[in-house]
């Protein structure tokens, strides 16, 4: 039985980790109620940055601010130097383990899922209030991520699962064997969560992948 009646509204991605707490019977009502007036700065979501980070006052330690980071792996794993052990100590996260992070990273997206990475940096309030200075709090926030220095401790990988709706792929198949409509897909996911989803709806065929530009990522469509 949940341990609430909240019921989650929003993005899709959102309600899902959401979910997924209230099924662990977390009361995320509370935790959501707790960091109400505390947040200093926000740097929103973008197709550009894929990640997100918000930075917010402890709720239990007001002389302490924490910045959380989520968004793509290959994102936010590497602007990472310390990971969280299952025993909560930090250890230094190196080169050789973002790689194999983010090798079983490929392996959950392929399946297909949509797999998002967590982190987090804490700082006393002191600092973070020398950091916002003249600067507004997003502003300050934003140039801390892009400048690498706050020192950020990655948490984990996660893999939602979002499954083809109804009729997806008998549309797509009726389309193709029109002979008058070619069906692409374009996605903000991982390139293999992407292509493991267009190999499910017919946009792709094994023997499409035998050409170079049968998948792409957005780099490389550009150039």
């Amino acid at each position: 039985m949940r341990a609430t009646t909240y019921v989650p509204v929003g993005s899709g991605t959102e309600v899902g980790f959401l979910k997924f707490l209230q099924d662990a019977e977390v009361p995320v009502h509370l935790l959501i109620q707790r960091k109400l007036g505390k947040i200093q700065g926000v740097s929103p979501f973008s197709p550009i940055k894929k990640r997100s980070a918000v930075a917010l006052v402890h709720p239990d330690r007001t002389d302490k601010v924490v910045v959380y980071v989520k968004g793509a792996p290959e994102i936010v794993i590497p602007m990472c130097k310390t990971y969280l052990t299952a025993s909560g100590e930090q250890e230094d996260f190196n080169e050789d383990d973002q790689n194999g992070v983010l090798a079983h990273v490929d392996g959950m997206a392929g399946r297909p899922l949509r797999v998002l990475s967590f982190a987090y940096a804490e700082m006393d309030l002191a600092d973070w209030e020398e950091r916002v200075g003249s600067s507004t709090p997003d502003r300050a926030l934003e140039d801390a991520l892009i400048n690498d220095n706050i020192e950020l401790t990655f948490v984990s990988v996660f893999g939602l699962k979002d499954p083809l709706r109804p009729k997806v792929t008998s549309c797509v198949k009726y389309a193709r064997d029109s002979g008058k409509m070619g069906v692409r897909l374009v996605s903000g996911d991982h390139v293999s969560t992407a292509k493991a989803v267009a190999l499910k709806a017919g946009i792709l065929s094994q023997g499409d992948l035998d050409s170079e530009y049968a998948v792409m990522d957005a780099a490389d469509f550009r150039q």
